[in-house]
């Protein structure tokens, strides 16, 4: 007689597959909902609701979030799968004027007559540009466009007048 000892060994670790995209994007202040994922070994089947999964998400602060789905077997051969989660501001930021056009004095430093906001960022108008010619020493109408960018890349741009005049208070008689 020859006795012989079988030993099974499950050494194939479980697989994990994540529902929709394991890059995605959601928009700031919105609502992160998890998309699903699914958990099978081959010799211990579905390990779905044994996943634990590693990390969170904050849409109120845009930024990359990594959620790790972590699961391991019976035999403790383990498997970790990462999802990325871009929290992303999509919101252009606003340049709000009084007027449709802006007016200075020859001469003045600054021809920012409006104010930009964003939705995250708070008043951004120190950041606004001028694209376009104008001569703050020289008086007249300049057509010109105002852009600004908030810190998430998004861009406004708007059509702009400066009035540069002369001081008339500066002269003497």
């Amino acid at each position: 007689k020859v006795r012989r000892n079988i030993r099974i060994v499950d050494d194939v670790a479980p697989v994990i597959k994540l529902k929709g995209e394991q890059i995605i994007e959601v928009s700031i202040d919105s609502i992160y909902k998890e998309l699903g994922y699914n958990a099978i070994d081959e010799y211990d089947g579905d390990l779905t609701n044994d996943v634990e999964v590693i990390g969170s998400v904050d849409t109120s602060n845009y930024g990359e979030y990594v959620l790790t789905y972590r699961v391991h077997d019976y035999s403790n051969n383990k498997t970790e799968v990462n999802r990325i989660v871009k929290v992303i501001d999509e919101e252009k930021p606003k340049i709000e004027c009084k007027t449709d056009y802006s007016a200075f004095a020859i001469g003045t430093d600054s021809v920012i007559g409006c104010q930009a906001i964003d939705n995250f960022d708070g008043d951004i108008t120190k950041k606004i540009e001028v694209e376009g010619n104008y001569d703050v020493n020289t008086k007249g109408i300049y057509q010109v466009v105002y852009k600004v960018q908030d810190e998430a890349g998004n861009v406004t741009k708007i059509n702009h007048n400066i009035v540069i005049y002369e001081n008339v208070k500066d002269k003497t008689a």
